[in-house]
């Protein structure tokens, strides 16, 4: 990593330069071995089975070696005149090791049991076991942060270390303890209502969890002193790495909770099918999957405002634990939820004609799905706007579409051999064997966010801005036009 033209985040464009992830290779193996039984005992049908995974991902990334300049209007107002000037807010990048040697290793177990309780009912009981063990990198170039005394309110009043993987109790070569609580278990049942293969009604719920692995990689390879990422505020284009007057502060700190616990989602559903008319078949349902201790980023070192002297060049020095940066620790901070009623209307193929219609009334709900955005975000988020309140980050999620329809349909036109008409002759040879198919599909647009790139929250860093401006007026109420759609002077910064 580090060649070429650093990353230039100008806050609200596009930005020019290179992308932060540098050059990388991740040749990843897995060996599985599963096996599963069954037997059928009268009215009960047994399923047992279970499976070994081992992982092995050898990751080489430059991550941040190019290095990034970051311009957020803090000078002038205006991020791309910030950039014109030269004047950026900040200035990081990597150094260290690129290298990372991840292995892990999961256990699975589960027990089925399909009991026909009458002909037309049947009812499934189950549960399934996981263990994923910790994430360890071989080379043991692993650490994390903790905090030994919890700060009283006031700048650099608390005291925290970074500890390395295998010390002060943690596993060998890991920063974080094994979760062994992920039992799982699931009902469900099928009721042919007639007994007649025309109406159904069926319904269950589980609880699934979902492996950490690869959500951790980054915080592993990135992990302090074996990795380190100065931040210099308040520097240029020219001449961005300056000296640092005081003690050394370490810069962007990644690292893991070492009680993570595995995120898991609960999920259910109820529904009913009808076929009638001979091929046509009606289907309703009530969905809903909740998600709980989902994996996200928190702030463990965000700084406190002081009226008249926290500012963006010296808001270090402001923070809860001194002789440190911005520290973004993987934690079990998020939660979703997700409800919808689905139908659809479907006319199985035959005679030459299948068509079908469905239509989703659904809410989704989270604290976090705008974060980890995608790299082509010009808003990258990582964080909450406020880490000791996440509570307030909830609400629709970045992906909710309140209202969606979908149509499909596909017809074999009535010409040729084997149709109805023109079976022989020049004309079939010319309009026989066409089929006609189309799909449609309308939605409700997604929620959109505003966010002040100036970081008047003075909460910022290591990527983009987290504060939201005030709102004072209807964004909707705006020129609708394709220079500017919104209000822009319903938002005060």
């Amino acid at each position: 990593g580090g060649l070429g033209l650093p990353d230039i985040t100008i806050n609200g464009l596009s930005g020019i330069g290179n992308t932060i992830q540098g050059p990388s290779t991740n040749p990843a193996h897995e060996w599985q071995i599963s096996n599963v039984l069954s037997k059928a005992m009268g009215r009960h049908y047994f399923k047992v089975g279970g499976e070994m995974r081992r992982g092995v991902d050898d990751f080489d990334l430059g991550f941040f070696f190019v290095g990034r300049f970051v311009f957020n209007g803090t000078y002038t107002g205006d991020a791309f005149a910030d950039f014109l000037l030269g004047r950026a807010i900040e200035f990081n990048h990597a150094t260290g090791r690129t290298q990372l040697e991840m292995r892990n290793q999961n256990f699975g177990a589960f027990v089925q049991d399909d009991i026909k309780l009458r002909d037309n009912f049947t009812l499934s009981l189950g549960v399934r076991y996981d263990y994923y063990s910790p994430i360890i990198d071989e080379r043991g170039e692993t650490s994390t942060f903790v905090v030994r005394q919890p700060h009283t309110g006031a700048p650099q009043s608390g005291e925290a270390e970074v500890i390395i993987a295998g010390s002060n109790g943690l596993p060998e070569n890991s920063t974080y303890f094994p979760d062994r609580n992920n039992i799982q278990p699931r009902v469900g049942f099928a009721w042919d209502v007639f007994g007649t293969g025309r109406l159904a009604i069926r319904g269950g719920g589980g609880v699934f969890h979902n492996q950490l692995r690869n959500n951790l990689a980054l915080q592993h390879i990135l992990s302090y002193p074996f990795q380190e990422q100065p931040v210099y505020r308040d520097t240029t284009l020219e001449n961005p790495i300056k000296p640092v007057a005081g003690n050394p502060i370490i810069g962007q700190l990644y690292s893991t909770d070492p009680d993570i616990v595995t995120p898991y989602t609960v999920a259910y559903s109820l529904g009913a099918q009808w076929q009638f008319a001979g091929n046509m078949v009606l289907e309703t349902a009530y969905v809903q999957n909740d998600g709980y201790d989902l994996l996200q980023f928190e702030e463990m070192n965000q700084p406190i405002y002081v009226p008249g002297q926290t500012t963006a060049a010296n808001k270090d020095l402001f923070r809860p634990y001194r002789g440190f940066s911005s520290v973004l620790r993987s934690t079990n901070w998020g939660r979703s939820d997700y409800k919808g009623l689905e139908m659809s209307l479907q006319r199985r193929f035959a005679k030459g004609l299948g068509f079908g219609a469905a239509y989703t009334l659904s809410t989704s709900h989270d604290l976090s799905s705008g974060f980890h955005s995608g790299a082509t975000s010009t808003t990258y988020l990582l964080k909450p706007q406020d880490s000791d309140n996440p509570e307030a980050e909830y609400a629709a999620s970045d992906f909710d579409a309140r209202h969606r329809f979908t149509a499909s349909q596909i017809w074999e036109l009535p010409f040729g051999a084997n149709r109805r008409w023109l079976k022989s002759g020049a004309l079939s040879q010319v309009l026989g064997g066409w089929t006609v198919a189309s799909l449609w599909t309308v939605q409700s647009g997604f929620p959109y966010n505003v966010f002040d790139g100036a970081d008047p929250c003075l909460r910022a860093g290591g990527y983009t801005a987290s504060s939201r401006p005030n709102l004072v007026g209807d964004p909707d109420d705006g020129p609708r036009t394709a220079a500017q759609w919104l209000n822009t002077g319903a938002y005060q910064r």
